[in-house]
């Protein structure tokens, strides 16, 4: 359709009513809305899905969707922007119910696979650092649900590899449980132990960097088991952001030579991803 959003949405008004004309903010809003809305029902991916699947409430859904439509257009035209607006919006909610009754199979597949890499890298980081301070706790040696988040965590990644996705991904959240009352057990009052001796700088600087990084791999896991409020979650990202800042600062001295600094640099990138931790309810502290 020729004329821009503006034709698109006053597809059956022969005339802008001049009040119209003069509130441009919102009539620009319902634009844009009304544009996308007409794109979908005209021919879109959900349309074609939706005609071709077996949900008659999915049909029935962009029905009413498209007489919503019909209706925001009668009435902006009338210079009711603000109940076009209702109409348009209606219009969106009734084209989102339908999506969910006929979804998109393929970007489903896709999400998917990405979930499951994003939980994978993760779980796969915990289970290491885990394991690293299991080395380090008096008894020594990793706990049951430890050895199972292992074992489970192989099984979901044979899963993966046989085209199992569904089994594969049951297999990954059950090691994730698992980690997490292995962890949880380990954490005890929720103080991790980081305490450790050196021989040179290089070496102390090769553990500063591990240990940031595995500090930071239990930000998600300490949100995710703790659930902090909202207003904690945002302080938490601020200092792991400061914390991803400082490690990169130490990164750049330490390739120029300079590992005094970048010590220190990441010493305070260890303290950020600290503070984030505290914000997300996890406290550590190095033995004394």
């Amino acid at each position: 359709m020729k004329g821009g959003p503006l034709a698109c949405l006053l597809a059956f008004a022969p005339l802008l009513p001049q009040a119209l004309a003069d509130d441009g903010g919102r009539l620009r809003v319902i634009e844009q809305k009304a544009a996308l809305v007409q794109r979908v029902l005209a021919d879109s991916a959900l349309a074609r899905r939706v005609a071709a699947g077996a949900s008659d409430e999915a049909r029935g859904y962009l029905a009413h969707a498209r007489l919503r439509y019909a209706r925001a257009q009668a009435l902006v035209a009338d210079g009711q922007l603000q109940a076009g607006e209702v109409a348009i919006d209606e219009a969106v909610a009734l084209i989102g119910r339908a999506r969910r009754l006929a979804p998109d199979q393929a970007q489903a597949e896709a999400d998917q696979r990405l979930r499951y890499a994003s939980l994978l890298e993760s779980t796969q980081g915990l289970l290491a650092a885990a394991r690293r301070q299991a080395e380090r706790a008096p008894a020594g040696g990793e706990s049951p649900e430890i050895a199972r988040s292992a074992a489970l965590l192989a099984r979901a990644q044979e899963l993966a590899r046989r085209g199992e996705p569904d089994e594969a991904w049951r297999a990954l959240i059950a090691a994730e449980r698992e980690l997490l009352i292995g962890l949880t057990r380990l954490l005890g009052s929720a103080t991790l132990d980081y305490t450790a001796r050196f021989d040179s700088p290089q070496e102390e600087l090769r553990h500063e960097t591990a240990r940031v990084h595995s500090l930071r791999q239990l930000l998600p896991l300490a949100v995710a088991a703790l659930r902090p409020a909202p207003a904690a979650v945002r302080a938490a990202e601020e200092q792991a952001q400061r914390a991803a800042q400082l490690q990169a600062q130490a990164d750049a001295q330490a390739a120029r030579g300079e590992l005094a600094d970048a010590l220190a640099s990441l010493r305070l990138a260890a303290e950020a991803t600290q503070r984030a931790l505290g914000a997300a309810g996890l406290t550590l502290q190095a033995a004394q």
